[in-house]
């Protein structure tokens, strides 16, 4: 939680100091209940170059929240999807690329996590429908309740 608050600390108006002495990564995790598997689902190496500080909205006096924006990152694909068949095959096997984009949302003040917002996006940037993400989060989870 400091590291959030400290990324609001500026060095000069063009260059946060934030950039010049952090390196932030962000791992979006997917746990399924009905049998505790953890799957990595994506890993993002580095707020976005431009824009990544502050660029979803500018915190003011009624909106206290501060953002970070994560680069685009490959999500990751199950290797094998022995429990899809079917139309649920097609539709994983038509997405051979999908990228994710994460921006986090913080109490400028204290720090404390607020909201993560995600989007899916195929090779074309359009959005990847929920049910095929749902598709591949479960074969993630497969495999890593069967490795």
């Amino acid at each position: 939680m400091p590291h959030l608050k400290r990324s609001q600390v500026p060095l000069s108006i063009d260059s946060p100091a934030f950039y010049d002495t952090w390196s932030p990564v962000a791992v979006l995790i997917c746990t399924r209940k009905r049998d505790g598997a953890v799957a990595e689902i994506c890993r993002f190496d580095g707020l976005d170059d431009e824009d990544g500080i502050n660029s979803m909205f500018t915190p003011t006096r009624d909106r206290p929240y501060g953002n970070l924006c994560f680069e685009y990152a490959d999500l990751n694909l199950p290797r094998t999807l022995e429990g899809i068949s079917g139309l649920g095959w097609e539709l994983v096997e038509y997405f051979e690329e999908v990228n994710s984009t994460a921006t986090v949302v913080f109490d400028q003040s204290t720090g404390h996590l607020r909201y993560i917002f995600t989007s899916f996006l195929d090779e074309n940037s359009n959005d990847v429908p929920p049910p095929v993400i749902s598709l591949i989060l479960h074969g993630l989870c497969d495999e890593a309740v069967r490795a």
